[in-house]
């Protein structure tokens, strides 16, 4: 099983790209290939950042005024950038490896740990909710199980070119343009990583194990089964590597990854 780290990102995030690539270096062993997509206009700075750390960059033209869904498509396309993986694993700029790792952790055998709860159980979160109808109107699928609940997502390969052609089945015109043609502003009207988790229930779903939040009354949530640690911090890239928050509570990002990197 070949398992590629692809991150999709731009120059605003670069930043925490940095630490990222840096904490790639530092633990994660055992990858295909590490790849940074980005637009055209960010190829060059990208490419002093990631390449001394492996990553192949991959620009692509954004459309004007569609870059967060410009970012979906390339998503979908995952397949397509990587073609010699198996898997694909999912990093955002602003997530951070913060201890040894390697594609075993993020998989049950040949079968990707996807982590899914049910939309019943969170009606009240309407942006999050709203990723329900998204996966509808793209593809048909009136899915049970929302599954973009934890970083890193990992998917078979095979999931992106079925995705790609049940929307456009269902839309009947080209994918791109119809993800192109939803609202860009949040929350946006396509979700990738929700409709790729419908998809692959709907279809692979005993290719992937499955890990179910639910509810535990007062306690809040757990997990069934129950996984070890996560092996990232996953920091919120819209308040910058200065700000102090619940994800790294008495530090600034800045200060918590430094702390992880210099360790």
């Amino acid at each position: 099983m070949k398992t590629s780290i692809m991150m999709v990102t731009y120059r605003k995030d670069i930043d925490f790209a940095r630490f990222a690539f840096a904490a790639i270096t530092k633990f994660a062993t055992g990858f295909h290939e590490v790849v940074v997509v980005v637009p055209e206009v960010d190829v060059a700075l990208f490419k002093v950042a990631a390449e001394p750390h492996g990553f192949r960059v991959v620009g692509f033209d954004e459309r004007a005024g569609c870059g967060m869904l410009h970012h979906m498509v390339k998503i979908l396309e995952a397949d397509l950038i990587c073609p010699g993986a198996d898997a694909i694993l999912h990093l955002d700029a602003d997530c951070i490896f913060k201890v040894a790792v390697t594609p075993d952790d993020y998989f049950d055998g040949a079968r990707p740990i996807i982590y899914r709860q049910r939309y019943e159980d969170f009606k009240s979160c309407d942006s999050r909710y709203s990723w329900k109808k998204c996966v509808l109107d793209a593809t048909g699928i009136d899915p049970e199980w929302e599954t973009m609940c934890r970083h890193p997502s990992v998917y078979l390969c095979e999931v992106y070119a079925l995705t790609r052609r049940m929307i456009q089945d269902h839309v009947l015109k080209d994918w791109r343009e119809y993800i192109l043609g939803c609202r860009n502003a949040y929350p946006q009207t396509f979700a990738e990583f929700p409709t790729l988790g419908a998809v692959a229930i709907k279809v692979y779903e005993e290719r992937y194990a499955w890990v179910d939040i639910v509810p535990a009354g007062a306690t809040g949530w757990r997990l069934v089964p129950e996984q070890p640690p996560e092996k990232m911090l996953c920091c919120w890239s819209h308040g910058g590597t200065e700000m102090v928050n619940d994800r790294h509570p008495g530090q600034t990002a800045r200060q918590a990854i430094e702390e992880i990197l210099g360790a």
